[in-house]
């Protein structure tokens, strides 16, 4: 488990500057912001959700290696953001909470198109390592 999370970290980083970013934007919507509404049980379930995908990544990583596959994980966020659809039209929401919930929509959402890609090339064949410098197991 420790070296898959290694490849996990490892390939993220290699993967350049931007998608770098991406992902330390996703982690701080998905891991930091909740803690600031912790009292709240949508920000509670964002944090579950967040590392029940970060579980499967490390699981798939050490299954496929850092291939396209390991965005499957993130398919989880699809029942999230359903669920929290209903919370974010509450007019019970203070503006931050609103506009973390908004910033978590459209990350999370553009995040699911690019894995959707990802698994269409995957399954279609591409299963080389998603990262240069990587090992498939």
């Amino acid at each position: 488990m420790l070296k898959s999370t290694k490849s996990l970290f490892v390939g993220t980083y290699k993967l350049g500057w931007l998608w770098f970013f991406w992902v330390g934007l996703q982690a701080f919507l998905n891991w930091v912001m909740p803690l600031f509404f912790l009292n709240t049980t949508h920000a509670k379930v964002v944090l579950i959700t967040i590392v029940v995908v970060f579980a499967t990544m490390i699981f798939l990583t050490g299954k496929f290696g850092f291939t396209r596959i390991i965005g499957t994980a993130q398919f989880y966020w699809i029942f999230m953001l359903i669920w929290l659809w209903p919370i974010y039209q509450s007019t019970e929401l203070s503006a931050t909470e609103k506009q973390w919930l908004l910033a978590l929509f459209i990350v999370n959402g553009l995040s699911l198109i690019i894995d959707a890609v990802d698994m269409v090339r995957y399954f279609a064949g591409d299963k080389t390592p998603h990262a240069p410098g990587m090992e498939n197991p």
